[in-house]
């Protein structure tokens, strides 16, 4: 028998998705440019805010 994988479902406001495109478009737009570090910069800082909404949001469970 299969076993069932649980989904684990988070909960992202609307804001936070579109702060995160938002940097993700810039970063993009960046590295086009050739402006790497900005590039790195940028997809840095959206990996931060990703990891500290999901620590906020693992702390509130």
């Amino acid at each position: 028998m299969p076993k069932e994988k649980q989904m684990v479902q988070l909960k992202v406001s609307e804001e936070q998705m579109r702060l995160d495109q938002m940097i993700q478009r810039l970063a993009k737009t960046a590295r086009s440019s050739g402006l790497n570090a900005a590039g790195g910069l940028l997809e840095a800082l959206r990996e931060a805010l990703a990891a500290q909404h999901s620590h906020s949001a693992n702390a509130g469970s």
